[in-house]
C-alpha cells in the first residue's frame, strides 16, 4: 500500500466532522453523533466518534487502516448504516488518495473530497468569523433605514448567536445636522425595556427573601397610593407587588398622555420625582379593579423603583448595577437622572403624527433649533424632565449590546435561579406578559404595535419607545440567540419589530 502524502494545512489538526457526503447526497447525523478525524504526516489517520454517551477511538497503522470502531461506534446511534459512511470517505483516500482539499480560513471550515464522497469540517480551534454575516446585516439595516417615510435616522444593532460570538452593526447618522454616522459604540435610551430589567432586580430579591411579590405593595411602601378610588373603593393598599410588575394595577399610561405630554412641557428644565408620577397616576385613579384586566402602563414599574429602594435602603440605580449590572460585568448602561453615560445619546427625533403634537405644545415653539422639517430633534430641548420622567419604567440609556447580553444572561438562565425565572416568565391570566416580559409572538411597548413571529418560534421580548427613540430585544429560548437594536426616531415605519424579524431570518440562513 502506498501511503497518501496530506496536503498542507490537513495536518496537524483534530478535525470536526459537521457533514458526509456520498455521492452527491448529503448523509444525515445520527442525533447525538459526533466525529474527529487527525491527520498525520506520515499518512496515517486516527480519529474518535461518540454518541448518546459512549466514545470510541480509531485509527491505522503501516499494516492495515482500521475503520472498524466507526461503525461499531455508530451503532450506539441506533443506526449503523448513518455515519459510518465517514469511513467509507475516508478509505477513498487510501484507495485512490485525496482528490481535492479547501480550508476557509476565516470561519475554519474545510471539505476534503475523495473519490467516494466528501467529508466537511471544521477547525474547533478557529472561532468563525462574524464578518460576513455582519456585511448581510448591514445592508439589512440600510434598506430598512431607506423604506421609511420619512427614511430614520440611524440604527444600531446587537446580535448574540448560540455560541456566544457576537455581531455589532450600526447605519445612519446620531445628528441630522452634522451627518456624524452612529457606530456600535452609541449609547441610546432605550424606554419600556427598562421594565424588564426593573423585574428582574425585585425578582432576585424576592427570591432572596426581602420581597414577597403577593404582598401588597404598602407592606413596602406604606400610604403610597391612598385615594385610589374606584366605585368607592379604595384600592390603594390592596395593589400587589405582582400587580406593578404584569401590569393589572389598573394604573392608567402617561407616557403619551396629552395632558401629561403638556404638564411636561412646561417644566422641561425640572426633574421629575417618581412621587410625581404616582400622584399623577393616583389623580386619574383606577382604570378597572386591581387584579381584574391588563392595560400597559409605566406607573407600575415606577412605582416598584420605589419598593426596590424601600427594601434595600440604596436608591434605585445602585440597586440595579448591585443586583443586575456589576453580577454581568454590563459597564454601559445607566440610569437618569442620577447617572449619566460618558458620551451624550444619540440626538433623537419625532416625526409623523408625534411630531405633529409636539409642534402644538406653546412651550417648545421657543426652540426653533429643534424643528428641522420633517423630524424634530428632542435633543435641542432641555432634558431634565424628559430624562427623569421615566426612571425605572423607561429611563435605562445603553448601548444595544449590553441590552442584548443582559437578555441572553436572564433567559439563558445565567442570572436567576430555576425557581426565579419562572416567576419571572408566569404571565398574569389577561395577558402573555410575565414580570416586565412579552411572552410568546407578541411584543410590548408604549405604542402598542404587536409582534408577529412565523411559525412557532418561542420569544421572550420587550419594546420601548419615548420621544426620539425607537428599541426593541428579544431573546429566543429555541435557539439560543438573543438581539437588542435602537433606532433615534420615533414613530418608524417598517417599526423595529419588522427590522427584528428581518435580521432573525438573515441569521438563521446566514449565520
Amino acid at each position: 500500500m502506498t501511503w497518501p502524502t496530506f496536503p498542507d494545512g490537513l495536518v496537524g489538526v483534530e478535525w470536526q466532522v459537521t457533514g458526509v457526503e456520498l455521492d452527491g447526497v448529503p448523509v444525515d447525523r445520527p442525533e447525538g453523533a459526533e466525529a474527529f478525524v487527525s491527520f498525520h504526516a506520515d499518512g496515517i489517520l486516527s480519529g474518535s466518534l461518540g454518541c448518546n454517551g459512549f466514545g470510541a477511538g480509531w485509527g491505522g497503522d503501516d499494516a492495515h487502516p482500521d475503520f472498524i470502531g466507526i461503525g461499531q461506534t455508530m451503532a450506539l446511534c441506533g443506526d449503523a448504516t448513518d455515519w459510518d459512511e465517514v469511513a467509507v470517505v475516508l478509505q477513498g483516500i487510501y484507495e485512490d488518495g485525496i482528490s481535492s482539499f479547501r480550508q476557509d480560513e476565516v470561519t475554519g471550515a474545510a471539505w476534503l473530497r475523495t473519490a467516494y464522497g466528501v467529508l466537511e469540517l471544521r477547525d474547533p480551534a478557529v472561532e468563525p468569523s462574524t464578518s460576513i454575516l455582519a456585511s448581510e446585516l448591514g445592508l439589512v439595516l440600510d434598506a430598512w433605514l431607506a423604506e421609511g417615510d420619512p427614511p430614520a435616522p440611524g440604527v444600531s444593532l446587537a446580535v448574540i448567536l448560540d455560541d456566544g460570538r457576537e455581531v455589532l452593526v450600526a447605519r445612519g447618522v446620531r445628528n441630522l445636522i452634522t451627518n456624524e454616522a452612529i457606530t456600535t459604540d452609541d449609547f441610546f435610551r432605550i424606554a419600556s425595556i427598562t421594565k424588564t430589567f426593573t423585574s428582574v432586580a425585585i425578582t432576585r430579591l424576592a427570591a432572596g427573601g426581602l420581597i414577597e411579590l403577593d404582598e401588597p405593595v404598602s407592606t413596602y411602601l406604606g400610604d403610597w397610593l391612598t385615594g385610589y378610588t374606584l366605585d368607592g373603593v379604595d384600592y390603594g393598599p390592596k395593589v400587589t407587588v405582582r400587580q406593578i410588575l404584569n401590569h393589572t394595577d389598573g394604573f392608567a399610561e402617561y407616557a403619551f398622555d396629552p395632558g401629561f405630554y403638556l404638564l411636561a412641557s412646561s417644566r422641561l428644565d425640572q426633574t421629575f420625582h417618581p412621587e410625581e408620577i404616582i400622584e399623577w397616576a393616583q389623580g386619574r385613579g383606577p382604570q378597572y379593579v386591581p387584579g381584574t384586566s391588563y392595560a400597559y402602563n409605566t406607573v407600575g414599574h415606577v412605582a416598584a423603583g420605589l419598593v426596590l429602594e424601600a427594601v434595600t435602603g440604596k436608591p434605585a440605580h445602585q440597586v440595579l448595577r448591585e443586583q443586575i449590572f456589576d453580577p454581568l460585568e454590563l459597564q454601559d448602561i445607566f440610569l437618569p437622572p442620577a447617572e449619566s453615560t460618558p458620551i451624550p445619546v444619540v440626538h433623537g427625533y419625532v416625526t409623523g403624527p408625534l411630531k405633529a403634537a409636539i409642534d402644538l405644545l406653546p412651550a417648545v415653539r421657543d426652540y426653533t433649533d429643534a424643528d428641522l422639517g420633517d423630524h424634530f430633534d428632542i435633543l435641542a430641548l432641555p432634558q431634565e424632565a424628559i430624562v427623569s420622567a421615566g426612571w425605572t419604567g423607561g429611563g435605562l440609556e445603553a448601548r444595544p449590546i449590553e441590552v442584548a447580553r443582559f437578555f441572553r444572561a436572564v433567559f439563558g438562565g445565567t442570572l436567576l435561579g430555576e425557581e426565579a425565572l419562572a416567576e419571572l416568565l408566569s404571565p398574569s391570566e389577561f395577558a402573555d406578559y410575565g414580570l416586565g416580559i412579552s411572552l410568546g409572538e407578541a411584543d410590548v411597548n408604549n405604542l402598542g404595535v404587536p409582534m408577529v413571529v412565523e411559525g412557532p418560534l418561542q420569544s421572550l421580548s420587550h419594546g420601548g419607545g419615548l420621544p426620539g427613540f425607537r428599541s426593541h430585544a428579544v431573546y429566543y429560548p429555541d435557539l439560543g440567540i438573543s438581539m437588542a437594536m435602537s433606532a433615534n426616531s420615533i414613530p418608524i415605519d417598517p417599526d423595529v419589530i419588522e427590522l427584528a424579524d428581518r435580521v432573525l431570518q438573515v441569521v438563521l440562513t446566514g449565520g
